[in-house]
């Protein structure tokens, strides 16, 4: 639930899920 780092996003929700996400990684 980062939303504030990633956008609500198809893609970016299965990157959040991976945990790229929270690491910033996208």
């Amino acid at each position: 639930m980062v939303d504030a780092f990633c956008p609500p996003n198809a893609i970016t929700y299965s990157a959040l899920i991976d945990g790229l996400c929270k690491a910033g990684e996208i």
